[in-house]
């Protein structure tokens, strides 16, 4: 078996688009009243086209996905097919929505930390409990340590109550509640719940000793 994970490519966005949009499926239809608002929105052109913005550095809210500086995403291959995806770009100081983020994370001098943004991290179903996502978390908080990002945040649905779980067990606190800035079937919107850590490095060495646990059990793949 051949598992490894690096940098995504032009190249890559296709299959990976399948595969992200299949996983995005199968995992949030178990959230009926989240699923029905945005499920028509989750299809394979819309997140290419996301996918190829980030890619190319376009507007900060263009499609889904705010694009920071310092934007990198990370595939993870499994025998060269994609089966995970996650990318990292700063977080955005200034952003009215966020602005409860921005006063929970400000220092006594009044400073702000570098803060990376995790998003889109999906795993195919099939590969889930191998480590996949750690693998995809380590790889984006050592490029983001590397250049001087204390902080993590991240801005899932606040509806799934799996994924919150998750997050708040694990070492992110919700700060902060904001209905969604796009809107959905009938303008609907959703809630986007914030989430931050304020020290990315200590998160970076969770993953990781996560990740060397389940190694030494069987229960993870190991990178090429």
């Amino acid at each position: 078996m051949s598992f490894n994970v690096r940098t995504l490519q032009e190249q890559d966005i296709d299959a990976l688009s399948d595969m992200e949009v299949a996983a995005w499926h199968e995992y949030y239809s178990q959230y009926e009243e989240l699923y029905g608002i945005i499920k028509d929105s989750v299809t394979t052109e819309n997140v290419a086209k996301d996918w190829r913005a980030f890619l190319e550095g376009a507007n900060e809210y263009e499609g889904k996905m705010v694009t920071g500086d310092d934007r990198k995403a990370y595939v993870a291959l499994h025998d060269g097919q994609p089966i995970g995806i996650g990318a990292v770009s700063a977080y955005k100081h200034g952003v009215d929505v966020w602005a409860p983020v921005d006063d929970y994370i400000r220092r006594e001098d009044g400073t702000l930390p570098k803060m990376a943004k995790y998003q889109n991290l999906y795993v195919q179903a099939d590969h889930r409990g191998k480590g996949v996502g750690h693998y995809l978390n380590i790889a984006r908080a050592d490029y983001m340590l590397a250049k001087g990002y204390e902080a993590i945040f991240l801005a899932p649905y606040a509806d799934a109550t799996k994924t919150m779980h998750f997050h708040n067990k694990n070492g992110l606190k919700t700060v902060h509640e904001y209905m969604s800035l796009s809107s959905f079937a009938d303008g609907k919107r959703v809630k986007i719940a914030c989430c931050v850590n304020l020290s990315l490095r200590d998160m970076r060495d969770h993953w990781q000793k996560q990740l060397d646990a389940k190694i030494a059990q069987g229960k993870a793949y190991r990178s090429d």
